[in-house]
């Protein structure tokens, strides 16, 4: 038995417990206790909310092996790293404003039962992604530093429908969009620097929603629109 109090409750109990969410937004935590993925009490547990912390969250050496969520939440926590995802799933994934930088990618090695990932404003500088879930239907990479787009960046995002690259620093793009991702319904790339716009790069029988506004585009193309 555990001299730990939490550890006594919740990790050793045979007690079912029945908390399916827990939210601890606007709070100084420096890192997660243990006791809140070991034993009963992520049994049920579907939600973790930890948003706004006011320390930095140091989760370097923290794994939550086995946790299984529906919706986790940590934005703007101070994150750097994402090794603390290892062994664990969750359908939505938000990691807003948190400084991952190039670490950003390895979000999509450890999360691949992921349905949705939110890496808004952490500093990513290239779509530098090995492999994504298979499952992956939105990617939300609005206010990075992004500046280009190419066929390497998206290869791997077959199953994505929503796609969100607002606000970036994107001048060039020469990824076909229609090609590589041909169930895209949702293509945002507001807020950039592109000068030129050409149809066939974006153009697919799904794509119902494309954001252009607030680029320095003064010409459109000339191409054939490939519908696939």
């Amino acid at each position: 038995m555990s001299d730990n109090p939490l550890h006594t409750v919740y990790a050793e109990s045979t007690v079912d417990i029945a908390i399916q969410e827990i939210i601890m937004n606007n709070c100084n935590l420096t890192t997660l206790p243990k006791q809140l993925f070991q034993g009963n009490l992520v049994k049920n547990l579907q939600g973790l909310h930890i948003m706004d912390n006011q320390q930095p969250l140091e989760l370097d050496n923290f794994l939550m092996l086995g946790a299984d969520f529906k919706e986790l939440r940590l934005s703007n926590s101070g994150i750097t790293e994402v090794n603390f995802l290892k062994g664990t799933s969750a359908e939505m994934l938000y990691l807003d404003g948190n400084p991952l930088g190039a670490s950003s990618g390895d979000v999509m090695v450890y999360m691949r039962s992921a349905v949705q990932i939110y890496l808004n404003n952490t500093g990513m500088e290239v779509m530098n992604f090995q492999g994504a879930p298979p499952g992956l239907m939105t990617l939300s990479l609005a206010d990075n530093e992004i500046a280009s787009v190419s066929d390497h960046d998206v290869i791997h995002l077959r199953s994505v429908t929503s796609l969100n690259l607002r606000n970036n620093r994107i001048d060039d793009i020469t990824a076909n969009f229609s090609h590589f991702l041909p169930g895209l319904k949702f293509l945002d790339l507001a807020g950039n620097l592109l000068t030129d716009f050409t149809p066939d790069w974006v153009v697919g029988r799904n794509l119902t929603y494309l954001h252009l506004e607030n680029n320095l585009i003064q010409s459109i193309s000339e191409g054939q629109c490939h519908i696939l």
